[in-house]
């Protein structure tokens, strides 16, 4: 996997990268989850994503992890401040661009052929 990012620094931290990207690719299921976390407090980051060998083939399912803002924690009072959505996308060839949102965590759940 090969990626880049923009970086931003942090107390004494230099280099930080503004998207953490992982994945894991199930050969046999034809299946690849990328999960992401989107460290800007207020900057949605579009991506492309490219294969190098194989296709997207069909339906993206998207689980956001995401709150009102880089604070937000639930509480009693406040039981779904912070909260998973799901959604979906089509992507079909070899390249798939999704905008990441700000202080989120993201999981992209891709078949591939």
């Amino acid at each position: 996997m090969f990626w880049e990012s923009d970086t931003f620094a942090g107390g004494e931290y230099t280099g930080v990268r503004t998207l953490d990207v992982a994945a894991t690719l199930d050969e046999t299921g034809k299946q690849l989850v990328i999960y992401v976390v989107n460290r800007s407090q207020e900057d949605a980051m579009e991506t492309e994503i490219s294969l190098a060998d194989g296709q997207f083939a069909g339906s993206v399912k998207v689980a956001v992890v995401n709150g009102p803002d880089i604070k937000a924690e639930n509480t009693l009072e406040k039981p779904d401040q912070v909260a998973t959505r799901k959604a979906s996308l089509e992507a079909l060839g070899k390249y798939l661009t999704y905008s990441f949102e700000p202080h989120s965590v993201t999981a992209l759940v891709c078949g591939v052929s």
